[in-house]
């Protein structure tokens, strides 16, 4: 039988709270790692263990949020043994304690915009608006409406102008749902988390009814974490792009 594999979730402040202990990824016991000025949560799993869409991953994740300030790691990271969680820890203690003071009081929201299916099918509405699409001239054989790509960076450059100007950090993420699916990662602090809903709220109902915005629950900054904080130099720790990280789903 091979030996378990250690799934790290994240990087918080050294803690001795005793809450981190529910169930997590595929059901298997959470515990705290530490190291001087860090700790880190992680599970043991079995090596082979297929990761995909468990939820456990972002149960964990919901918890250590409520703590403060998290710095989540790739999704997934596994390290062959807890050794390599203090070498992590120690190597990148500098780094990681800057990321987290940087972070600390900001949340993720991610922001799906969704292209609603009609009865009539594909077609897509400009997002001037219904009434402006309707008001136009028919077009001439053989024109199109805007291509997915061209209506994709209009919607990306539209929103993403009114977010920044309410203050909200943004940058766009691949979607993983349909091709004309936009997902934007939007930073913020979590006192704002109010006025984010409202901005969305106003955003939607200024854009053509074709399209809908679909907030997520607040998270740890995911999307605006240095990945290579969890790659130290000569190090066995895996990480790998999930279907969960870094993209937007239904």
């Amino acid at each position: 039988m091979r030996a378990p594999s250690v799934y790290l979730y994240a990087v918080i402040p050294r803690t001795y709270d005793g809450l981190y202990s529910p169930r997590g990824l595929l059901d298997m016991p959470v515990a705290l790692c530490s190291k001087r000025n860090l700790s880190a949560a992680i599970s043991l799993i079995p090596a082979d263990a297929a990761l995909d869409e468990d939820k456990g991953h972002e149960r964990v994740m919901r918890q250590l949020l409520a703590h403060g300030a998290v710095l989540p790691a790739p999704v997934p990271t596994t390290l062959p043994a807890e050794e390599g969680v203090h070498e992590l820890l120690s190597r990148q203690q500098r780094p990681m304690l800057a990321e987290l003071h940087r972070f600390q009081g900001l949340i993720e929201v991610r922001l799906q915009v969704r292209a609603r299916r009609g009865a009539a099918g594909d077609r897509r509405v400009h997002p001037a608006g219904e009434a402006a699409a309707r008001a136009a001239p028919a077009p001439a054989a053989g024109l199109q409406l805007l291509p997915a790509e061209r209506e994709r960076d209009y919607l990306l450059a539209r929103l993403s102008t009114a977010l920044r100007s309410g203050g909200f950090a943004v940058q766009a993420l691949p979607a993983a749902g349909r091709r004309d699916d936009l997902c934007l990662a939007c930073l913020l602090p979590s006192d704002f988390l109010d006025l984010f809903k409202l901005t969305c709220e106003s955003l939607q109902r200024h854009l053509s009814p074709t399209y809908e915005l679909l907030p997520s629950p607040p998270m740890a900054a995911a999307d605006f974490i240095r990945a290579e904080l969890f790659i130290p130099a000569a190090s066995p720790v895996a990480t790998a792009a999930s279907p969960l990280a870094g993209a937007c789903h239904p």
